[in-house]
């Protein structure tokens, strides 16, 4: 009995030794530093955010609709299918690479709009292809991945590109959306994009500081143009009615944007009605190159305080900051171009608000001539006559005269410009 006792506690210990041994060695095949899995065929492609490639097709998640639909490939249409929607509970959703046998190409137009149930996205390795709006304002979607081998799709800093190549040359870049909350200032320069999808900025809900380029601004067809604002375009919108109008959103597409630097190559002016009723902008900084500003471009920014122009600027148009009750203080560089303020169907001036009654300082580098004005064109109302129409030259004297108690938070006039006191 004390024989097979020991023999068996012995053969319990070998056993218990030997799965210890098999685990350790298990442990040390893994190397340290282990770095996730690369794209598959993006040619060239070092992405920053390597942990956002996995490597394993997984299948879609429950609650996921979908629709046959045609692509192109090689020159031939094809079926596949599109992804239209999603009414499950899972946080976790995954676009699968097929679905009924056929690959998944597409993800429709507001497929996930307002969708606050997804935390995680996968996207699978034959989507090509992200319709407007799609995941906008998804604010609780905070990682993205693509399915490792996804020839289309890139992903950079949160943010999920298309990328146009020739070759093995890149030669367009379109943002189609970023995760959620990840940032709170954004330079479409810096990130080297080409293209803007409509709502690609849809999760950026934390954003306080935007620098643009005015090439990359999406316009909708004309049946619809003018009705709103256009970089409305590119955080949100919605067509649920013929007569949906900005004005009814009151600017809860970007609450907290509070600075916008604009440029451009090909787009110089500024679009009629481009940021209206975005009540969060303080600051708007216009670079070089930008020659205009059209009506109603920053009208009802009832919080903005300060603009710079660049020496390039041409003319402003009537109503462009018509509503700006807080409008303090415009700054020109030194231009030596023909600089205009015009006045809107010959009555609306630039600055056109029937309540404001309170100074407002135009500031230039230089004194020149190079400036005309309509005749109501500084009149807040046209209907007051004279009232709040005067144009006077200052000094930096009287802007302390003026102002004795103001806070120098607020930039002053540099000593060794001029100014208007309206």
């Amino acid at each position: 009995m004390k024989k097979t006792f020991v023999l068996l506690s012995l053969a319990s210990l070998l056993a218990i030794t030997g799965c210890g041994k098999a685990e350790e060695k298990k442990e040390d095949t893994t190397p340290e530093g282990d770095t996730p899995a690369t794209p598959g065929t993006i040619d060239d492609l070092d992405p920053k955010d390597g942990d956002h490639y996995g490597g394993v097709e997984q299948s879609g998640t429950v609650g996921l609709s979908y629709t046959l639909t045609q692509y192109l490939n090689n020159d031939k249409w094809e079926n596949g299918y599109k992804v239209t929607g999603y009414e499950g509970s899972n946080p976790n959703v995954v676009i699968p690479s097929t679905f009924n046998k056929l690959p998944v190409v597409e993800i429709d137009d507001r497929a996930f709009q307002n969708n606050l149930v997804i935390e995680s996205l996968t996207l699978g390795k034959n989507i090509r292809n992200i319709g407007d709006y799609a995941f906008s304002r998804t604010f609780n979607m905070t990682k993205v991945n693509i399915e490792r081998g996804n020839p289309y799709l890139v992903i950079e800093d949160g943010l999920v590109y298309h990328v146009e190549k020739e070759g093995k040359t890149e030669v367009s870049r379109t943002l189609y959306f970023g995760e959620a909350g990840r940032y709170v200032s954004f330079d479409t320069y810096a990130k080297k994009i080409t293209k803007l999808a409509f709502g690609c900025f849809g999760n950026f809900e934390n954003l306080i500081y935007l620098r643009m380029s005015l090439d990359l601004v999406p316009t909708y067809p004309n049946s619809i143009q003018g009705k709103e604002n256009h970089l409305y375009y590119l955080f949100n919108y919605s067509s649920s009615t013929s007569q949906y109008r900005i004005d009814k959103m009151k600017s809860a597409f970007v609450p907290h944007l509070s600075t916008l630097v604009l440029g451009g190559d090909t787009v110089s002016a500024v679009p009629s009605y481009f940021c209206q009723y975005l009540y969060s902008l303080t600051s708007v900084v216009l670079e070089e190159g930008i020659t205009a500003v059209n009506i109603y471009s920053f009208a009802h920014c009832t919080r903005l305080r300060n603009v710079e122009f660049p020496s390039t600027m041409e003319y402003i148009n009537g109503t462009s900051f018509a509503y700006t009750d807080d409008l303090y203080r415009l700054y020109f560089k030194k231009t030596t171009n023909k600089l205009y303020f015009y006045t809107y169907s010959s009555s609306y001036g630039v600055f056109y608000n029937k309540d404001r009654n309170w100074a407002m300082y135009l500031v230039f580098e230089d004194k020149t001539s190079n400036i005309s004005f309509d005749a109501n064109s500084l009149k807040f109302d046209p209907d007051k006559g004279s009232t709040a129409s005067t144009l006077s030259e200052k000094t930096y004297q009287d802007y302390l005269d003026i102002n004795p108690t103001r806070a120098f938070s607020e930039i002053p006039p540099d000593p060794a410009s001029w100014f208007y006191h309206l």
